[in-house]
């Protein structure tokens, strides 16, 4: 049998609890109140730099899956020089001499590669080769029992060695592709093209999949390589500021909950 601690109604009753004045009990209400404020206030200007990164988009180079500014279309095929499938070796927690990073599908977090949560393999020569990870390319989730996650990339941007597992797809631009890889990820993940692309992927024994082959045949805008640079260094700028933001609605945070111990505590 199973011991489990309950708690009666008559015990419940008995408990005391503290209970301040009532003008006491004001005047620590507002204190949180203004703190969670801030914190909510916080999290709002986040949302906001998002939204305008999109408004910035729309306005630049319009919807890209309508395209009103009619700008050149290129399919991916066109402008990519490999599209590979990742390792299906069996990777683990634990590092050794001779494993090497690989990244999965959770690293790849917010539009971003990740390197927190890293599972480790050990791959002969030749498959090492084929599947390191260089500046530049592009990473695509290709299966997943959540739709949502379908499709969804990041740039890998680090000058370590990592590999890469299997249910990722690796794209490498040619280096004469004149097209951006961070604008090729911000092509397929705005709202629109990957409403699209969640529509047409597949399911097998309950998982969502997206193909090597189907990602070859993305019909992606191609505006000129100097807006592709301007909107990008739009971006760059946003991101740094929605750091310094995260990290001041972290403060935000810690203070709320700092504040509302101190106050169960009587120490407001």
């Amino acid at each position: 049998s199973v011991n489990q601690v309950s708690l009666s109604v008559t015990n419940l009753r008995s408990l005391e609890i503290p209970l301040p004045p009532l003008l006491e009990q004001r005047r620590i209400a507002a204190i949180l109140d203004k703190a969670d404020t801030i914190r909510r206030k916080r999290q709002e200007a986040l949302a906001l730099t998002n939204k305008f990164l999109r408004s910035a988009f729309l306005e630049m180079f319009g919807d890209p899956v309508t395209n009103p500014k009619g700008w050149p279309v290129v399919m991916t095929e066109e402008i990519v020089l490999d599209l590979r499938y990742g390792t299906s070796v069996k990777c683990s927690s634990s590092m050794t001499d001779s494993s090497l990073p690989v990244l999965r599908i959770p690293n790849i977090l917010r539009g971003e590669v990740s390197l927190a949560d890293l599972k480790y393999a050990l791959l002969d020569k030749k498959e090492i080769e084929s599947l390191t990870l260089k500046q530049g390319d592009i990473l695509f989730v290709r299966t997943n029992g959540n739709p949502e996650y379908i499709g969804r990339c990041a740039v890998f941007s680090s000058d370590e060695t990592f590999l890469f597992a299997s249910y990722l797809i690796r794209a490498r631009l040619k280096q004469n592709a004149n097209y951006h890889p961070q604008f090729l990820k911000e092509v397929v993940s705005f709202p629109t093209f990957r409403a699209i692309l969640v529509k047409q992927v597949r399911t097998t024994a309950g998982n969502y999949n997206i193909s090597a082959e189907r990602l070859r045949q993305l019909q992606l805008i191609a505006p000129p390589r100097d807006h592709q640079d301007k909107f990008l260094e739009l971006v760059d700028s946003v991101r740094t500021r929605q750091a310094l933001m995260k990290q001041q609605r972290l403060e935000a945070d810690n203070l709320f909950q700092s504040l509302t111990q101190r106050a169960f505590r009587g120490e407001l």
